[in-house]
């Protein structure tokens, strides 16, 4: 089992969250890799820069991927 949680801040048209990986096995997760991903017209209004996290997670053990976003223009909502 594979418990996220996320801690985010946010100031203007800047964010900062902190996605919260735990394994709640008694066994290591490994070739672990989280994916984010968004369609390709958000990407034109948003900067995103996401630091890697290590391919393995320890059994009872939590990591934290940190991910820095900056809105450059408004999303209309509209797809």
């Amino acid at each position: 089992m594979l418990q996220i949680g996320v801690k985010s801040e946010f100031r203007q048209n800047l964010g900062r969250l902190g996605l919260f990986y735990g394994n709640k096995t008694q066994v290591p997760l490994t070739n672990f890799q989280p994916v984010l991903q968004w369609s390709g017209e958000e990407s034109k209004n948003l900067n995103v820069q996401i630091k890697a996290v290590d391919s393995t997670l320890d059994a009872g053990a939590q990591i934290q991927q940190m991910i820095t976003a900056e809105c450059i223009d408004s999303f209309s909502g509209k797809h």
